[in-house]
């Protein structure tokens, strides 16, 4: 082709992405088409997928199953959950201290509890229980802080 004509292609090209960069809902109509039903899609992703999957490794003793579940262990805390965290923090033992208890009534009463999440780092918590502990029996533990939330414990 001709330096000209590329020159022309060019420019409608360039004109034709600023328009539909700055209209994305122009695009929008074409995009929310249905190709595929989902089941259709889903079946041939596992068509697709599975042949590449490698089988589980089989253990030959449970001694053996016992030392893979170990490394496997390791490695997820070492290289996964506890990456790039300082060793202090990982290796430093849990601390919590009892506040003491304030009755609520109704069967329960509230201990107050303060723990280190980190060294130089602690938070709050309540622990609702039981007044008469026998057995196993139902507690709530509501951990207070910045992502609080509530724990179903067992006594």
């Amino acid at each position: 082709m001709h330096p000209i004509r590329w020159s022309i292609l060019g420019i409608f090209f360039a004109a034709s992405l600023a328009n539909s960069q700055s209209a994305p809902d122009a695009v929008e109509p074409i995009l929310s088409i249905q190709i595929q039903t989902t089941d259709v899609t889903a079946h041939l992703l596992r068509e697709y997928v599975m042949p590449h999957v490698p089988p589980l490794p089989t253990p030959q003793s449970p001694l053996q199953w016992t030392m893979q579940a170990k490394q496997i262990r390791q490695h997820l805390l070492d290289d996964i959950v506890f990456h790039g965290w300082p060793l202090e923090w990982v290796n430093s033992p849990p601390k919590f201290e009892d506040l003491g208890v304030i009755p609520t009534g109704d069967g329960y009463r509230m201990r107050k509890l303060r723990y280190e999440i980190v060294p130089g780092f602690e938070s709050t918590a309540n622990l609702y229980e039981p007044e008469n502990l026998q057995g196993k029996v139902p507690a709530v533990l509501n951990v207070n802080g910045r992502a609080s939330g509530t724990w179903r414990v067992w006594l």
